[in-house]
């Protein structure tokens, strides 16, 4: 504490100051350890508000973090479920459409044909049948001319095989079977119309 008198430096408990000899008073004495402890005290409770303020903002950052997190994890859940259910309803609705085109198919007889030029100026025509059993077969006729085919040279037999179809997401249906795959076109109601060879 400081002498009134004199503002030197003394203890806390003297009676008299050393330097200038007067007598402290108690009551001052008192009075500013009384303010220390109140500035000390004003000082504390500064320092709580201003941590409160700091937890509070740093506990509604956090909480806005979670938020957000939460927000984009649904997010994500919701789009994986929405894709989920388009794939599943596309995949559904192309099965559909194969079962009643596969159910057309059986007596079914498509024809098609191609042509190529080979060694240099010999074009090569290539005819193609397909006639679809009950069974789940189909009978593979095959001929290959020099020049068009004359009305006496038809496709024979090649073998009876079991094949498969398939159907993108575009629609198309491809059929294969031994080594062999052709692209069919089909109509609106699902009945098989044409044949190209290859995919």
């Amino acid at each position: 504490m400081k002498c009134p008198y004199c503002n030197k430096e003394i203890s806390d408990t003297s009676i008299f100051c050393p330097e200038c000899g007067q007598g402290v008073n108690q009551e001052q004495k008192s009075s500013t350890s009384e303010n220390y402890w109140n500035t000390v005290a004003n000082d504390d409770k500064r320092r709580n508000q201003e941590y409160l303020k700091t937890a509070t903002r740093q506990r509604s950052e956090a909480n806005a973090q979670k938020t957000k997190r939460l927000a984009v994890i649904i997010s994500v859940i919701a789009l994986v479920v929405v894709a989920l259910f388009v794939t599943v309803s596309i995949t559904n609705a192309n099965n559909a459409e194969l079962e009643a085109v596969k159910a057309n198919l059986p007596g079914k007889e498509l024809k098609c044909s191609y042509s190529r030029t080979e060694t240099g100026f010999w074009i090569h025509y290539y005819y193609y049948t397909l006639k679809f059993n009950s069974d789940g077969t189909l009978n593979y006729y095959y001929l290959t001319t020099v020049g068009p085919a004359e009305r006496d040279e038809v496709p024979t037999l090649k073998g009876t095989y079991t094949y498969t179809i398939t159907r993108n997401i575009l629609g198309d249906y491809f059929i294969t079977f031994g080594g062999e795959s052709f692209t069919m076109t089909v109509s609106d109601d699902n009945v098989p119309r044409s044949l190209s060879y290859g995919k």
